[in-house]
């Protein structure tokens, strides 16, 4: 049976069938061939082949009434149980409401299902139920996880196991109805424990194991029937230890079901690790497996019945189920190194990538012949060749072609397509290992079983060495094709000439290289050299557009059809109807594109023509057409000279700034770099007469859409030929004389230099004014003083700075940022956005402009301060240095540079390396943290040890290793415990750096006690942190302070949680008061303090139950609510803590509005937090365990289902 149709009776629908097929799920038994004195039920196994039949014992009603006893008094001894009594109630409601369902959905009228009431044990309105209603019964259980896709996948996974076990649980069931109990409780928690892949492994261990022996605990009950008990002896001897032994055995797999599904209900409170104080799960499991035992001893006196028979093929058959779902933490596995490959947003910009795919058109019906009919095309094709390189002038639809191979409709399902389309200088469009990195995730994700044969090549891997070594990327590609199926991969890389060059020639070197029947690989170029060289001795892979006779003339017939597509619109915008002037004017477009056949100058001619004003006489249409331009840079020239002339300046400057910039520049940025440009004295915003965002968008489309395009809001060129013809070579110079007037690549660069540095000049763009205004006081200043001054650096280049720009002052040694300073949203949108550019790109274009003078440094700094005389040297080192805005490229450049305001380059690269850190929370990357050690120990190494900056700097260092840790573990928590050790050595007992010292020791310990749990290790953080915060030779900085604190309440709650001492808790909370307590209203990190102490709140609240507690936790979460950025994991972590807080006292109080409302903030979250977050799995099994509560008290889910579809 397929999987669609067992999907269909997993939930609950009617379709044909075969007997062979049935039962379903908690079914009734299949038809049986009749034996000797039993009767045998026959069944499929997992392929589908007839299995060993199992022995079943007579369906009369004699051993209905001993097993029912047996399992109701099992059951019993749970239920009266009263630690597990709020467990029992809610695990029974769950069935109940789902069994009372089930009766209502019969209209009231019995037909099978059960009429629950209060005199009816649970165990007896299960074994009341006729078999259809027991299957439904399971399904609604099963499906009691909601209609999420992943479930589905989760189901598609075990369909095929669950297929060769259901009939005989369905057939032991039938006879041993009271067993349903056992099933039941199966059914309720399979589909989350499969759906968790963050759940406990001993949990789900146990409850494998408890699967796969579940036909073998049903069919216990055989023993007590057995013919050996014949006199009352044999009775006392033997049936009455083994039926006790059952109902043991039997209440130890209730109890553990309950457990299971009471954790998993409830993943936020940890239940799982810590319920009630009740023993772990291995103890709970072992107590299961010793009572088989027990049981199994005794049964050997009764060998010489059927019944172990029964048992030994139940076992047998069950086995199977066991070994997948023992498959499951494989499967995780595999899931977790697939997410490895998949490029995050700092590296690859996947709304930039897609809209420029987009922006591909798709080829007419009937194009592309001559490429796809070609013997070499024919070739690869057929799997004859492996490679092919497909080679074009600009403009002849090699990215077309491309798109149509990734969207052909006639390949087989079995074929798996990646692609990457390269593109220069957009983003990280054109690094091979972003491309390489995106096509092993596509071919994962397709072909998930390809990761087994790299799981422990990637295992041993640097996780950040994969995403960025393209050997080790090309290394892996490798070996996981080694087990795809022949032709069973097809590699697409298009635009290969506009990769970085020297990946390129890797990248090439290693396709040219490998062989494999399972891949084939297409590229398409332009004939530049580099990349012809490489296959000089394999010509038999290229395929040239350009001398292929055949390609050409198909490509021109293709071209053709185009142009006349084209035409046809043109004639009905233009109202051109005579029948006699459109033919005139398609043979005058014919003669004009004969010998420039490309697709590109096409539709640049029908860009000019576009331009044209209407023709009150049709017949001058002709006499236009006849003088079009007949190259593609001539039409560039046409176009170029029918831009007004007082808008050529403009285009001109923008035109340059476009080809130098480091990266496109958002549509924003552009307005004030070219704005800023034109005017020689700035005193106001105002002065820069900035159009509205969409006003200069229009404009940037009327004046040059034939050379820019916006992909994502950034500006591109539309075509790499545009590059071409501004930096023409001499023979081929068609600019015109206004454009062409010292036009180079150093010109360029020498304009944006300028737009930078006239921002950077300009009265209203300053330093804020606070304490913190020079490289020494940064470098001294308190950590939360640092991370102030970084954050106002951030908000003031992001559109929401003007709700959280810093305003602190309770005290002279605070950082102060006044509310007169700050300025509004719309100016900060406006006049700041090109802040992070010019002070981060400006002397990066100056290197380029140095290296191409042949100059030195210091000549080109000197000439730099004569040319601007009011830039501040001192204003863009300090910005540079303490903004945590520069990334590694920058930094490495400005290395190169000597000094420049302060005059001490240790200092500026220590503040560099604090920013480089906090840059590494913002964007993940794990090479700008190491490389903020690498230059935190360069620094250190060249650092005397009498000097007073010695033990900062490896305070510095200390921090930045247990990010590391905390990132990939391994010995950076031993890197930065020795750090902090010597700092400690090496500060004097009476400087504020002691304690600081401190307090890197206290972290070092803190987070390796969070992975190992060494109670040392958090004993001594919390001593350290007492002695940071008392010191008796001088006074805490309040930043200080309230940074200690924060620290102190957090391993004062690790404690707690690892020691259960309520002393530590409470100890922890007040501490977290005490930080917040500290902060001012304005501080960024003021929200994290608060987000800390609602966790222990929250904690004290679950322990206590208190009305009061949880109101508090409650009215701190709101609190931090309010000082979060409203996007971005920290907010994200604020409102699944809020949801989770207001669904706890939803429980306690029974309020549905609380509930209602932890709805939405569960939701909030999921939109918020990125897919590819750690956080994002723990938010989504919150708002699916809200969702189901809700569902009971028919509460409105709200939007988030969409949030499931997306998934």
């Amino acid at each position: 049976m397929g999987f669609g149709r067992w999907l269909s009776r997993l939930k609950g629908n009617k379709g044909e069938s075969s007997s062979s097929d049935q039962p379903t799920v908690g079914g009734s038994s299949a038809s049986a061939d009749t034996g000797r004195g039993t009767e045998e039920v026959k069944f499929k196994g997992p392929n589908g082949n007839p299995s060993a039949s199992v022995p079943e014992a007579k369906t009369h009603a004699e051993p209905l009434p001993e097993a029912q006893k047996i399992w109701e008094e099992a059951y019993n001894l749970v239920k009266n149980d009263e630690s597990l009594k709020s467990i029992v109630d809610e695990y029974e409601a769950a069935i109940l409401s789902e069994l009372q369902s089930l009766t209502a959905d019969h209209d009231g009228h019995r037909t099978g299902a059960t009429n629950t009431n209060s005199n009816t044990s649970l165990i007896g309105e299960l074994a009341n139920l006729d078999p259809e209603s027991r299957q439904n019964l399971m399904t609604r259980l099963m499906n009691k996880d909601g209609d999420r896709p992943d479930r589905f996948k989760t189901i598609s996974q075990i369909s095929t196991v669950l297929e060769s076990t259901k009939t005989i649980i369905s057939s032991a069931l039938a006879v041993y109805p009271p067993a349903s109990i056992a099933w039941a409780g199966v059914c309720l928690v399979l589909t989350p424990v499969f759906n968790h892949a963050e759940g406990l492994k001993e949990n789900e261990d146990g409850f494998t194991y408890i699967i796969s022996r579940l036909p073998w605990y049903i069919y216990l009950i055989d023993l007590l029937r057995s013919e050996a008990w014949k006199t009352g002896e044999e009775y006392q001897k033997f049936k009455i230890p083994i039926r006790k032994e059952i109902v043991n055995l039997y209440r130890l797999i209730i109890e553990y079901q309950m457990l299971t599904f009471r954790s998993y209900r409830h993943r936020s409170r940890n239940f799982a690790a810590n319920a009630m104080g009740l023993a772990d799960w291995k103890d709970r499991l072992q107590d299961i497996q010793s009572a088989e035992q027990q049981v199994e001893e005794l049964v050997h006196h009764d060998h010489m019945t059927q019944v172990l028979v029964n048992l030994v093929e139940a076992n047998k058959q069950s086995k199977s189920l066991q070994d997948f779902v023992e498959s499951k933490d494989r499967l995780s596995e595999q899931n977790r190194l697939i997410q490895e490959f998949k490029p995050n947003p700092n590296q690859h910009d996947y709304q930039a990538y897609g809209a420029y795919y987009n922006h591909i058109v798709t080829p007419l019906e009937g194009t592309n012949n001559g490429v796809r009919n070609h013997p070499r095309f024919k070739r690869w094709e057929s799997g004859e060749d492996r490679l092919l390189l497909l080679v074009g002038n600009p403009g002849t639809g090699k990215s077309v072609f491309t798109k149509s191979l990734l969207k052909d409709p006639s390949r087989s399902d079995s074929i798996t397509v990646c692609s990457f389309f390269f593109k220069d200088k957009s983003g990280q469009q054109n690094n091979a290992n972003v491309a390489l990195c995106k096509i092993l995730y596509e071919l994962f994700l397709a072909q998930g079983d390809l990761v087994a044969g790299v799981q422990e090549m990637v295992k041993r891997l640097d996780k950040d060495d994969i995403r960025w070594n393209l050997d080790t990327l090309c290394d892996v590609f490798e070996r996981a094709t080694q087990r795809a199926a022949r032709d069973s991969i097809i590699v697409l890389l298009d635009a290969l000439d506009e990769a970085d060059p020297e990946q390129r020639t890797k990248l090439l070197v290693r396709l040219r290289q490998f062989s494999s029947p399972s891949v084939k690989f297409l590229l398409t170029t332009r004939p530049i050299q580099p990349v012809l060289d490489i296959f000089q001795q394999q010509k038999e892979f290229i395929l040239n557009l350009n001398d292929d006779l055949k390609c050409n003339e198909s490509l021109c017939d293709d071209i053709t059809k185009v142009a006349n597509s084209r035409l046809e619109t043109f004639g009905r915008d233009k109202k051109i109807d005579r029948e006699n002037i459109k033919a005139e004017l398609c043979d005058q477009l014919e003669r004009h594109i004969r010998d420039n056949r490309t697709y590109l100058f096409v539709g640049l001619l029908f860009d000019y023509l576009d331009k044209q004003r209407m023709q009150r006489l049709p017949s001058k249409w002709v006499e236009i057409f006849k003088s079009l331009p007949t190259t593609v840079f001539d039409t560039y020239r046409a176009l170029l000279d029918n831009i007004r002339k007082e808008d050529r300046a403009d285009v001109r400057t923008m035109l340059q700034i476009v080809l130098a910039a480091q990266r496109p520049l958002t549509v924003r940025e552009m307005n004030i770099a070219l704005s800023i440009s034109t005017i020689d004295v700035i005193h106001s915003t105002e002065d820069m007469e900035l159009l509205p965002v969409e006003n200069f968008k229009a404009w940037i489309l009327e004046t040059c859409h034939f050379f820019l395009v916006t992909y994502d809001n950034r500006i591109h060129f539309i075509h790499q030929t545009v590059r071409d013809y501004l930096l023409p070579k001499p023979q081929e110079d068609k600019r015109p004389e206004w454009l062409a007037a010292d036009f180079s690549e150093e010109s360029c660069h020498q304009a944006l230099m300028k737009s930078c540095i006239k921002y950077i000049s300009a009265p209203f763009v300053q330093a804020p004014l606070t304490t913190v205004n020079s490289l020494e006081q940064f470098f001294n200043a308190p950590l939360y003083t640092q991370l102030e001054c970084q954050q106002w650096f951030c908000d003031l280049t992001q559109p929401r700075a003007a709700s959280t720009i810093i305003v602190n002052g309770e005290s002279a040694g605070v950082t102060r940022i006044e509310d007169s300073l700050r300025p509004s949203e719309e100016t900060v949108m406006d006049t700041h956005e090109f802040y992070e550019y010019a002070f981060t790109q400006w002397f990066v274009h100056l290197d380029f402009i140095r290296k191409h003078e042949k100059k030195e440094w210091p000549e080109m700094l000197d000439d730099i301060q004569k040319q601007y005389v009011s830039m501040s040297f001192d204003l863009a080192e300090f910005v540079f240095c303490c903004s945590s805005l520069p990334s590694k490229k920058e930094v490495e450049v400005f290395r190169t540079m000597p000094s420049m305001g302060s005059g001490d380059r240790d200092l500026a690269l220590s503040c560099l390396t604090q920013g480089l850190v906090t840059r590494y929370h913002r964007t993940s990357l794990f090479s700008e943290l190491c490389y903020a050690t690498d230059l935190a120990k360069e620094v250190i190494g060249r650092t005397d040890s009498n000097d007073q900056r010695l033990g900062r700097r490896l305070v510095d260092i200390s921090r930045a290793y247990v990010q590391q840790y905390m990132a990939r573990s391994g010995d950076y928590a031993q890197l930065a415990l020795e750090s902090a050790v010597r700092a400690i050595e090496v500060t004097s007992p009476d400087h504020v750096d002691r304690s600081r010292a401190l307090k890197a020791r206290s972290n070092a310990l803190g987070a390796r006690f969070f992975n190992e749990k060494d109670d040392d290790d958090i004993n001594q953080a919390i001593s350290d942190m007492e002695s940071a915060l008392n010191p008796t030779l001088y006074s805490l900085d309040k930043q200080d302070k309230s940074l200690f604190l924060h620290d102190y309440a957090i391993y004062y709650g690790y404690r707690y949680l690892h020691s259960r001492r309520d002393a530590d808790r409470d100890l922890a909370i007040e501490a977290a008061q005490k930080a917040v307590d500290g902060i001012s209203f304005r501080n960024p990190r003021r929200s994290n303090a608060l987000h800390t102490l609602g966790v222990w709140l929250g904690v004290r609240a679950r322990d206590t139950k208190k009305k009061e507690h949880i109101d508090q936790a409650i009215e701190v979460d709101r609190e931090a609510l309010k000082s979060t950025p409203p996007t971005g994991a920290d907010r994200a972590f604020v409102l699944r803590q809020l949801a989770s807080h207001l669904q706890l006292r939803s429980e306690l109080e029974g309020s549905k509005d609380d509930l209602q409302e932890a709805l939405g903030f569960a939701c909030q979250a999921i939109h918020i937090i990125p897919d590819y977050h750690h956080l994002y799995s723990p938010c989504l099994d919150l708002h699916e365990a809200i969702r189901q509560l809700a569902e009971r008290e028919n509460l409105q889910h709200g939007d988030c289902d969409a949030v499931y579809i997306r998934i």
